[in-house]
């Protein structure tokens, strides 16, 4: 019988980090976590505590119930952008091969004059923490897509070597024939130029995603696991990974009514693809759970004893929308607790 589904190891966890993870996973904290509005959370596990990124702070935690925020999780506006940009939808912090620690996040060129035109940045720091350092160049920018959003990056293994893949969305017009579109593409060492084209993933094609002009898919997650399959006699062990893109979909300005904002994912072969949607006709999880409304901008990551966490963002019943007196505060749940409620969620080759 085959193994269930564990996260796969990858060789840019430090020795030292090893040395300090925990020995259980924590209990699952309140919703939601924080008095913050906290739009399209990530969160990564530096071996000794949780950080968790959003719209432009960061905060730390040993229990993913106790935080501490950071009100800026830049250390200046990058030299790129517009004065004043902060660092919007940050990704996970991911720990290239020399030890340092690498956001991503989306912010207008200095050259934009009528957005949407943003560029996918990145910001290198010494800690998972930060404050992050903004380098001198973005990282990518595809004027031709009408901006990108909504970095995501993972260290992934591609062949015999460990790489920084990176994940974003164009934004498009949110039409069928101009569509929002996710993206994958591998970055060099030091994980701020791209070594290759990027991959186009997945469009937007279902109408709980967008329809009339209303929504769109954002906010790309990868999630890599392995699954171990007891050797015969006379044969090694072998391993197979497991690709699966989360994405967001819908008007995430809404609650229940209109398109509602909630989350689908597609079956990959590949850290770069292809790509199946698993989410075709209806979301897979959302719109509502618990007391949000609007779920989505979701991440995953795993936590010291192993486990697959996610992390979204939602709105309070009845307040969703800035106009209504709404926040998008975040909430921390275990993947298999949201695959009990949701569905188990399907390889690529089924």
């Amino acid at each position: 019988m085959l193994k269930p589904w564990l996260p796969l190891a990858l060789a840019s966890v430090a020795a030292a980090d090893a040395a300090n993870v925990t020995t259980a996973s924590p209990p699952v904290p309140p919703d939601p976590v924080g008095p913050y509005d906290f739009p399209d959370p990530a969160a990564a596990w530096d071996g000794r505590q949780f950080h968790a990124y959003g719209g432009a702070m960061t905060m730390s935690s040993t229990d993913l119930r106790h935080w501490g925020a950071r009100p800026d999780i830049l250390a200046h506006s990058p030299a790129w952008a517009h004065p004043g940009a902060g660092g919007g939808a940050p990704s996970p912090a991911v720990r290239l091969g020399g030890g340092d620690w690498m956001i991503y996040f989306q912010a207008n060129p200095r050259d934009c004059e009528r957005p949407p035109c943003g560029c996918i940045g990145a910001a290198k720091s010494d800690s998972a923490g930060g404050p992050f350092v903004p380098t001198i160049e973005p990282v990518v920018c595809m004027p031709e897509e009408h901006g990108l959003v909504d970095g995501s990056a993972r260290r992934i293994a591609l062949g015999a070597d460990v790489a920084t893949v990176l994940y974003f969305k164009s934004t498009g017009f949110n039409t069928l024939a101009r569509p929002a579109r996710l993206w994958a593409v591998v970055l060099t060492d030091d994980g701020a130029r791209l070594k290759g084209a990027p991959v186009n993933l997945l469009n937007q094609t279902a109408t709980w995603e967008a329809r009339n002009g209303i929504g769109c898919i954002e906010a790309p997650a990868m999630l890599v696991q392995q699954q171990q399959q007891p050797a015969g006699k006379g044969k090694d062990a072998t391993a197979s990974a497991r690709f699966t893109l989360f994405y967001s979909g819908g008007d995430w300005t809404a609650g229940l009514d209109g398109v509602p904002y909630s989350v689908g994912y597609a079956s990959c072969a590949s850290a770069l693809g292809p790509c199946v949607k698993r989410t075709t006709h209806k979301p897979w999880f959302g719109p509502a759970f618990k007391d949000a409304v609007g779920v989505g901008g979701q991440e995953v990551f795993t936590d010291g004893d192993g486990q697959v966490w996610m992390v979204f963002h939602g709105w309070a019943k009845g307040k969703a929308g800035y106009g209504n007196g709404g926040e998008r505060t975040v909430r921390f749940h275990p993947l298999s607790e949201i695959e009990q409620l949701a569905g188990p969620l399907q390889p690529y080759d089924q």
